[in-house]
């Protein structure tokens, strides 16, 4: 599980190839099956939605917590105080929702309220829809 947190941490900031991440840590089945796995995109916001974090995961709950709680005090989210989940979105396939959180990073702050306001026009935390996910 500590291989998988550190490639998910390391794709939303990289532009490595996916399988560079494992070549001398994992074995082919294991990169199959990371391939093959579910993730989830998400956008967190500060209380007056002034700042958004985009970012990708395969446990939602586990990292909308780390979040909330300032888990990583020293990043963006913890510094810019991005705590109230405002949107996310479930894919079948991790490298799905890595090729979506990297489109939606790319894209306008206008494009990133609009997919929030698609969900969530209120722009309240989402949290308890997912925390027992």
């Amino acid at each position: 599980m500590r291989t998988m947190k550190k490639y998910f941490l390391t794709a939303s900031r990289s532009k490595l190839n996916f399988t560079e991440q494992f070549k001398d840590q994992e074995s082919k089945s294991n990169l199959d099956f990371m391939k093959q796995m579910g993730g989830w995109v998400y956008m967190m916001c500060s209380f007056n939605h002034s700042t958004l974090y985009v970012g990708v995961t395969s446990n939602i709950a586990s990292r909308v917590y780390e979040h909330k709680h300032k888990m990583h005090p020293t990043s963006f989210s913890a510094k810019y105080n991005c705590v109230k989940l405002a949107y996310y979105l479930r894919f079948e396939l991790i490298v799905d929702a890595i090729a979506e959180e990297k489109r939606i990073k790319g894209g306008s702050r206008k494009k990133k309220e609009e997919l929030i306001n698609g969900i969530n026009p209120e722009w309240k935390d989402l949290y308890d829809e997912i925390k027992y996910l």
